[in-house]
């Protein structure tokens, strides 16, 4: 993992310096204590551009790098995966020290940091593609059961929990498994794997959590569906700020109701495209009467149900 952050210091001066130089990315580098020669300058170049997708371009007319606009995305990716690394690392020196640090931090779910310690092994088989074992645990069981020969494909966080996505060739199908208490050691064996097709795993990109079945079972949606809702004003910088998946943008439609009344609220439209669930349904009821779901009908009438079984359970 040392090689990864080499990258990521190498992707951020070339990112951030005004002019960045050869000698300047060194001096930079430098700065850090990270080493960089003329040669390994352009195998890191060459490294990123294969591994990665991101190109490195050189300006002749002032010898300078930049990063290529095309790779703008493929860069944005790369961060992300950083900053995932770096919260790890940050939640290990918490808690490996008995440090002031420590006493600073209000967590309100411990359980969601627990197994971090096993975050920068199954990231670095994600991007070196090598096939991993695990030792896990079911909930109130003390058994602990090993999988061999996994094929770690994607990370998905939820509710600040990361999950590994794993290709199982014994099984030859996708499993998963969270990465909490649950989970006992990882262990990357000395094998390497083929990555497999991307529509393999894209349930896992259009669902809020995990569970896409359910829109299979309970409301007979089989593919991802465009979930329509509205957010009060109130609601909308929380939720522009935190989406509630990859897929949600506005529609540009807007409303007012109460208008001139001490409640008045502007109404925003917005979209999701995914596979409707439980846990996208615990998100919007979070909301309370800040939004307003609109469809699929299936998924209004079942969230209607909860909120008459909510209604009824408070009557008693």
């Amino acid at each position: 993992m040392a090689h990864f952050f080499k990258v990521y210091n190498y992707l951020h001066a070339i990112k951030t310096l005004h002019y960045p130089t050869l000698e300047s990315i060194k001096d930079e580098l430098h700065f850090k204590s990270i080493p960089l020669s003329r040669s390994s300058f352009f195998e890191i170049k060459n490294h990123i551009a294969d591994r990665y997708g991101i190109e490195i371009e050189l300006d002749k007319s002032n010898n300078t790098y930049h990063i290529s606009k095309e790779s703008e995305n493929n860069l944005a990716e790369f961060l992300s995966l950083a900053g995932i690394i770096h919260r790890g690392e940050l939640v290990k020196s918490v808690f490996d020290t008995k440090s002031e640090l420590r006493e600073k931090i209000f967590f309100e779910d411990v359980g969601k940091v627990k197994g971090v310690e096993h975050l920068e092994a199954v990231l670095d088989a994600i991007i070196m593609k090598q096939k991993i074992s695990i030792e896990y645990k079911k909930y109130g069981s003390e058994e602990t059961k090993k999988l061999r020969n996994m094929e770690p494909h994607f990370l998905k966080e939820h509710n600040g929990r990361f999950y590994i996505i794993s290709y199982i060739p014994w099984g030859d199908n996708v499993i998963t498994n969270a990465i909490d208490s649950r989970l006992v050691s990882v262990t990357k064996e000395n094998e390497f794997f083929d990555p497999k097709p991307d529509e393999l795993f894209h349930e896992y990109k259009h669902v809020v959590g995990l569970n896409y079945n359910q829109a299979k079972d309970e409301y007979e949606i089989y593919e991802p569906i465009e979930v329509l809702f509205e957010v009060s004003n109130y609601q909308l910088p929380y939720l522009t700020d935190l989406p509630l998946h990859a897929t949600q943008k506005p529609t540009g439609k807007s409303s007012i109701s109460n208008q001139g009344k001490a409640d008045e609220r502007t109404w925003y439209e917005y979209s999701l495209t995914v596979y409707p669930n439980y846990e996208l349904m615990q998100k919007f009821l979070s909301m309370g009467r800040e939004v307003i779901v609109k469809s699929p009908k299936p998924f209004v009438n079942d969230l209607v149900r909860h909120l008459d079984w909510m209604r009824e359970r408070y009557g008693k």
